[in-house]
Order: C-alpha cells, then structure tokens, then sequence
C-alpha cells in the first residue's frame, strides 16, 4: 500500500493559542517501504503519524492510502481507523494486564469475530515469528521489556495490516536491548513486505531502520532522503548538526575576496569556498562544516593543517572523542588514535568540508565545547 499526503496540516488550539504541529506538509511513501519520521521532541511526528492513523483530523489537506482518499477536511472525508487496515504500535505498549500474552495478541482477531480455531492458529504462527510461543500463557506483568515490545508487535501484525505505524516503540527499551530490537523489527519488516513508518527522535536509530527518512523541524518537513543522501548532502544547518553520531562541527567565520576566489578564515586557516558556494556568503560570513570523523591526528597529508590545543578526551570503547580548541574555534574530533598530546597537529581536506548559508542566529548552531 503507497501512501499520499497533500498539503497536509494539523492546528491545535490551547492556552498558548495556536499551534501549527503538522505544516503543510508533502510526502509520498512507497508501498512495502520502511519509512522513517526523525524529529527531535515536539516537531510533530507524531502528530503526523495520528493523522494518517484516523487518531486525529486534519484541519487541511488530503491523505490517500493508493488510491483512496481517506482524509479530507475540504471534501468532507473521514474513513475511521478500524476501516483504514492499519496497525500501530506505541512508545508504552498499550498491553491489557488483566489478559495473558495469547489474550492480548488475539484480541484485534476477537473484535473481528474470527472462528476460535482460525484465532488460535494465526496467533501461533505470529508468536512463533516473533520467538515469543512460549510466553503465550504468561501475563504482561510477568515480562520484560523486550517481550512486552515484541507481544505488541505481535498484536498489531496478527491482523495482517496493509500499513504498520510505530511510534517510538524502542524508547523504553535499554542500549543494549534496543539493538537487537532493531534488527528484529527491520528483519520482520523486510520478510512480510507492509507498508512501515517508523517514527523517532533517535537519528541512530532512523538510520539503521529507514529505507528513506523524513526530518521534521516545527512541524514541517526538512528534508527526504536516504540515510546516505542525509548524511553526505545535509540541506541545511539543522540536519547537518542533527545527522550523524556526533553532531557536525560548524562555525560562522568571516570571508575574504579577491578577484577570482573567496576564502573563509579559520583564524589563520584560508579555507578555500568552492565558486559553486559562493551564493552562500551573505553580509561577508558563511558557515563551514566538517563532520569529527573527517579530523585526523598527525596527518602524513592534508588540504589545511592546524596545530589545536587537547582540552578533552572521552572514551568510546576503539575511538575517543577529542575537544580540541584552535583559538576561538573548538573542533570535536573522532579519532582511534590511542596517544595524545597537550598540543596535537590536526589535517583535514577540502572534499570533507560543507558549506551553508548564516540566516541560523549563532546561538542556533553548535559551536562546540565551551572551553577556555
């Protein structure tokens, strides 16, 4: 099942007045595709999910699941949830404690009046696919979070879904747990081929998941793309800094001219801006970006060399994260380099480097570790 939202949004009326959670927004999600919604708390994703779930009603826009219009203020259409064939997953579970993990799983199955053998048989199967069989008689109470997370699934899936929606299912799970889950859920995903949205704040998690991923930001969609597209060709300030393990180092410098080139100044490091980005300087400044992972310690060869002072050192198990300050500008680097200097020489080359325009306020963009 494909699905289509138009000019979609979503206005809430409260005490602070009004709030746009869904803006205008566009999308088109194939059908079997594992899409993912990453926004940070309160951008609206999950508001967008309820929308195409029938939990909410837009106050503008269309939605179509095919060819189907099942949501449209406007024409005055309104298809409820229990008719849309979708299945949806929640942050907490949403299991009854007072029925076993059988009762629980067989539930949507029951509402559908469903023969008793038929239930027990679909039920059977799904558990069995979800390594969970054995838990059948056991009660909510007596489970862990990651059986309680796959129980759910299992309820959702058990009624075959033309669309499964989840919504930060992961969220209460542990580091260690989530992991696994996730392999789980995109295995399961790619074996039954259903139409997925998977919504998170969790960027790891978005990019180990999502076949495609929409960032959201104050209810409007940033950018799609692949994780890969995201990564390499961040649109703008926000999904740069909100893309990748540790956020891209990004600094408002100010730019130098002559005739023929354009150069952003890194205290003494002349960075070269590439004439294909020069419509990005505005009012003399431009902001550069390098990712920590493209920083390397005692480079044999690079484009810009600088010679930083260690301010910190975090482990992370093969890799450290080093803070680095070179004059007023401090760099995170990610390096798996084990000795370390007060004073390290720090290379980086041109091709890593990105390049954006200052209409973000330099509070809104991170400048590193306050150090001094």
């Amino acid at each position: 099942m494909n699905l289509r939202l138009i000019n979609l949004s979503k206005i809430f009326y409260s005490i602070r007045g009004k709030i746009k959670a869904v803006n205008n927004v566009n999308l088109e999600i194939q059908a079997g595709e594992f899409f993912v919604i990453l926004g940070p708390s309160g951008c609206g994703k999950s508001t967008l999910l309820n929308l195409i779930a029938g939990l909410e009603k837009p106050t503008s826009g269309e939605i179509y699941f095919g060819e189907n219009l099942i949501a449209s203020k406007e024409k005055n259409v309104f298809i409820p949830p229990k008719d849309r064939n979708i299945a949806m997953v929640f942050q907490n579970y949403a299991l009854y404690p007072h029925l076993s993990v059988f009762e629980n799983i067989a539930f949507p199955l029951k509402i559908q009046k469903m023969d008793k053998d038929k239930i027990k048989k679909e039920v059977e199967k799904v558990a069995e696919m979800l390594n969970i069989k054995d838990l059948l008689t056991a009660r909510p109470a007596e489970l862990s979070g990651g059986q309680k997370q796959r129980v759910a699934i299992a309820r959702a899936l058990v009624r075959k879904p033309s669309v499964f929606l989840l919504d930060e299912p992961l969220s209460n799970l542990d580091a260690q747990l989530r992991i696994s889950a996730r392999a789980e859920i995109k295995s399961l995903q790619k074996e039954l081929g259903i139409t997925t949205i998977y919504v998170t704040h969790d960027q790891v998690e978005a990019m180990s998941l999502g076949k495609r991923i929409a960032v959201m930001r104050d209810g409007k969609i940033e950018q799609v793309g692949t994780p890969e597209e995201l990564y390499k060709n961040p649109k703008n300030i926000f999904i740069a800094q909100f893309i990748g393990r540790i956020p891209m180092n990004l600094f408002v410098v100010d730019v130098v001219e002559d005739k023929s080139s354009a150069y952003g100044l890194i205290k003494d490091l002349k960075i070269k801006i590439p004439d294909e980005k020069r419509h990005l300087i505005k009012d003399k400044k431009i902001v550069i970006g390098i990712r920590p992972e493209d920083l390397f310690i005692n480079p044999e060869k690079a484009d810009y060399v600088f010679l930083g002072e260690t301010k910190l050192v975090e482990s992370w198990g093969r890799e450290k994260l080093i803070y680095v300050k070179f004059g007023e500008y401090n760099f995170k680097i990610l390096s798996k380099d084990e000795i370390f200097e007060k004073k390290i020489k720090i290379g980086f080359n041109q091709k890593n480097l990105y390049f954006f325009e200052n209409i973000e306020s330099r509070n809104q963009i991170c400048m590193g570790l306050t150090i001094s």
